[in-house]
This record gives structure tokens, C-alpha cells and sequence, in this order.
């Protein structure tokens, strides 16, 4: 949802493009009938989300946290970046665990020590319950 270029604008994480695109993408989806929308995005502040739920006109935005401990995040940084932005990415990830383990509007925290993506994606999936059950066939 961001670019690059934002950190030449003095938006180093590219917020502000992030919530425009972010903007277009829910207005499009709403259109072609979608409720949900899932935003793999950092939220840091109480402003963040205040933000995010501005872009996304009638929205009701509800924040799942993913969390792991410092050695399987430097492990997956390192698995991930390769070069010279991998140690700002080991301590840019450090930085934000920090910040996320204080209070910050969370519906659901998530940790994915040792555990594999689709682990993770169905306990998210279970606690969004956005996926009913098909009962249709339950008398049958």
C-alpha cells in the first residue's frame, strides 16, 4: 500500500501514501460488494488507527497483532532481507516490538513463535469468524 519514494517526502514509512491507496482499494472493493478487508499494516499509535478507520469510509476496523519473540524475528529478517538494509530491518523490527508490547488498541494479539503461516492464518481467520460453517447440508 506504500512506496519507496515516500521517504523522500519526509513520510518515512510512507503513511500517507499507504491511507490514500488504502482509501481507493477499500472504495473499489466496496463497490464490487466486499465487507471485509484485511490490511497487513503497523499500527503504532491510537492516531494510526483513527487514520486508517478515516480511509476506510464506514468501516468498523478491528486489530489483530501479530507478535513474536526477538530471535525469531532477527531469524526472519534475516531470512527475508538480504544486504545492506538488513540490519535496519533486525533493529526496525526490535524497535516495533517494543512499542506494540505497551497498550495500543488491539482486539486479538497473536503470537507466531514457531509457527507456520497457515497456523497463524487460520487462528486469525477462526477469531475474525468471518467464515461461517456451511450448514446447509446439517439434515441431510
Amino acid at each position: 500500500m506504500r512506496c519507496g519514494l515516500s521517504t523522500t517526502t519526509g513520510d518515512p514509512f510512507g503513511r500517507g501514501v499507504a491511507l490514500e491507496n488504502l482509501r481507493c482499494v477499500w472504495d473499489n472493493c466496496a463497490r464490487a460488494g466486499a465487507r471485509n478487508l484485511v490490511i497487513a499494516r503497523v499500527i503504532e499509535t491510537t492516531c494510526d488507527l483513527d487514520a486508517m478507520a478515516a480511509a476506510i469510509s464506514g468501516s468498523a476496523p478491528q486489530v489483530r497483532q501479530v507478535s513474536a519473540g526477538d530471535a525469531v524475528l532477527q531469524t526472519r529478517v534475516g531470512n527475508r532481507e538480504i544486504g545492506s538494509g538488513r540490519l535496519s530491518h533486525e533493529r526496525r523490527a526490535i524497535e516495533l516490538s517494543r512499542i506494540l508490547a505497551e497498550p495500543v488498541p488491539v482486539n486479538f494479539r497473536i503470537n507466531t513463535d514457531h509457527r507456520s503461516v497457515p497456523e497463524i492464518a487460520t487462528e486469525i481467520i477462526e477469531l475474525v469468524a468471518w467464515i461461517q460453517p456451511d450448514n446447509t447440508n446439517a439434515n441431510h
